[in-house]
């Protein structure tokens, strides 16, 4: 990345999720419960934090906490105020479903994040293949939606126009890792593979961001 917060013309925002521990009290223990399998007494309450930073800058956007019954996924649209038309969002498998990506892309935003839950799709069911490891997708709008009522989900698009980007991580000593990345950046020329998964790699960054 160049001097600016900016790469290829977008501002790309880190999303990430900790935890932290507090006094036992019982007014800690009521908003933030420890964990259920831990006996009374043996463990602290914690809360959860979901934080959007530059990556570029490590500056902090903006952030939400809540108790462990609340998922990251929720904290994340407590944000999306906090994202610009033509930013990027660069998150794990967290950030991966349909509807999030569907209501991101409304807004301008792209999204670059590892797969879940849905298999990879194989080249022979590609739309276009762009590459090695670099494929053309579609997915198909889900029967259900957690969160959303048969109206709200019946108003997201039908399908998806995507692309899946195959990645190894080779670290020595280790065995050899395959991540799957989904992006709405579409553009092989503008955006080639390798510098996805350059990208990609740079989000581990995100852990210096947290105090």
């Amino acid at each position: 990345m160049g001097a600016s917060d900016n790469w290829r013309g977008h501002r790309i925002v880190v999303v990430d999720s900790t935890g932290v521990s507090m006094p036992d009290t019982k007014p800690n223990q009521d908003q933030w419960p420890q964990q259920h399998h831990q006996k009374p007494g043996c463990g602290l309450p914690s809360a959860r934090i979901t934080a959007c930073f530059s990556l570029h800058t490590g500056a902090l956007l903006s952030y939400r906490t809540s108790n462990k019954h609340v998922s990251e996924i929720i904290r994340l649209r407590q944000q999306i105020d906090a994202f610009r038309k033509s930013d990027i969002l660069l998150g794990d498998k967290a950030f991966c479903g349909y509807r999030d990506i569907c209501e991101r892309s409304e807004r301008g935003i792209d999204s670059i994040i590892s797969l879940c839950r849905r298999p990879p799709v194989k080249a022979v069911n590609a739309v276009k293949n762009l590459g090695k490891g670099d494929l053309l997708i579609r997915w198909v709008r889900p029967l259900k939606v957690s969160g959303l009522s048969a109206e709200n989900l019946q108003a997201l698009p039908p399908s998806l126009l995507l692309r899946q980007v195959k990645i190894t991580i080779n670290q020595p000593g280790f065995r050899s890792k395959v991540i799957y990345l989904v992006t709405t950046l579409l553009d092989a020329e503008k955006y080639p593979a390798k510098d996805l998964a350059d990208v990609y790699f740079r989000r581990w960054d995100v852990e210096l961001f947290f105090p």
